[in-house]
């Protein structure tokens, strides 16, 4: 299956960027002490908030016009280049949800910041 592909037009930005690993284990406390860990997965899931620059208001639109058709409202998997290890994974926006902020007054450059997700 073909997965629809990020925009290469979207510019990344490193502020706020950071990689999270999600708690993948389960912990069991016993009456008598002893806590109990175990993993939940066998793969490690990810989360790292992004945010990219659209350069333009058209560039604006077509991003919010791919969120909302291609991925179904951000809820479907997509192919992503990873800035930091220079891979392409399969990735989705986590819950579907975006934030655009306008950069100038004339709404003509403008940021999108979203938290994206993957498996390791």
């Amino acid at each position: 299956m073909a997965y629809p592909v990020f925009p290469d037009y979207a510019e990344f930005l490193l502020d706020d960027y950071q990689i999270d690993p999600v708690t993948n284990i389960d912990r069991t406390e016993f009456e008598d002490g002893y806590i109990k860990q175990d993993p939940i997965n066998s793969r490690q899931r990810y989360r790292s908030p992004v945010r990219y620059r659209l350069h333009t208001l058209a560039e604006q639109l077509a991003f919010e016009t791919w969120r909302v058709s291609d991925l179904r409202f951000g809820a479907l998997w997509f192919q992503w280049y990873d800035p930091v290890y220079h891979v392409e994974r399969r990735a989705r926006i986590e819950q579907g949800k975006v934030d655009y902020t306008p950069l100038t007054d004339r709404f003509d450059e403008w940021t999108v910041a979203f938290t994206i997700e993957y498996w390791g």
